[in-house]
């Protein structure tokens, strides 16, 4: 696994510093640190390989390798894992506040800070948790590609009626950062659903099979291909792409 630290993580530091805001920044990414953490526990405990942990001003980004290309459920797992820490955070609080670390009124602001980080990363807007939730509910009802596209359109659908009702500055940077990634994901929809179907040439598991005429793959079974007469299992089908070069 590679450690990076971003260089943002060293600029926002010195801007912290300068504002004398940097208790409050730092509160903030140790909450999205320990949230990061407990997407990478979940993720290790399940199987799966952390390839890159990059520290950000505001938590840290690991990169689980195919994580959207296992079970549904076992990625909802993984993002109830992060999400669940922020219930923690309240009583985590109110014992800092007890034991004389932090006033009442900056228990109360922290309080409502991890409120709003929460529901933030809650939206159903892809990369945030609540779009990759969403992405598991479409993707267990349709095949891989069809689910992601509607992921896609819902997240962009969401993105745009709460664009159109900011007015804090702060918000549309964010907004407009998902923006880009939703784009970037739009783009790389081929590559990924390529990466999607050599995992499950390489790592073949025992899932329901589901009987059906489309090439498409899902998630949560194994498909078996029925064209012209003929079952064609989803192995076999893999092992032609994979191979005819």
């Amino acid at each position: 696994m590679s450690f990076k630290v971003s260089i943002w993580w060293y600029v926002f530091f010195i801007l912290s510093m300068l504002a004398d805001n940097l208790k409050t920044w730092l509160m903030l990414f140790v909450m999205l640190l320990i949230h990061e953490a407990g997407h990478i526990a979940a993720a290790k405990k399940l199987g799966y390989q952390i390839s890159k942990l990059t520290i950000y001003p505001f938590g840290c980004g690991a990169e689980i390798e195919h994580i959207d290309h296992g079970s549904t459920l076992e990625e909802v797992i993984i993002i109830l894992c992060g999400i669940g820490m922020h219930l923690f955070y309240p009583a985590c609080f109110a014992l800092m506040h007890r034991a004389g670390l932090i006033s009442s009124a900056y228990q109360n602001y922290l309080t409502h800070l991890n409120a709003s980080v929460m529901l933030f990363n809650l939206l159903p807007v892809y990369p945030l948790d609540g779009g990759r939730l969403l992405d598991c509910i479409m993707q267990s009802y349709g095949s891989y590609r069809k689910g992601r596209t509607m992921t896609l359109i819902v997240s962009m659908g969401v993105l745009l009626l709460a664009v159109a009702e900011m007015r804090n500055i702060g918000a549309l940077m964010a907004f407009s950062f998902l923006f880009i990634q939703l784009l970037l994901c739009g783009l790389d929809k081929k590559k990924d659903y390529h990466d999607f179907m050599l995992y499950r040439y390489l790592y073949p598991k025992e899932r329901e099979i589901k009987l059906h005429q489309s090439l498409e793959l899902y998630r949560n079974y194994i498909s078996v291909f029925q064209k012209g007469g003929k079952l064609i299992s989803e192995r076999e089908w893999l092992h032609q792409i994979f191979n005819q070069h």
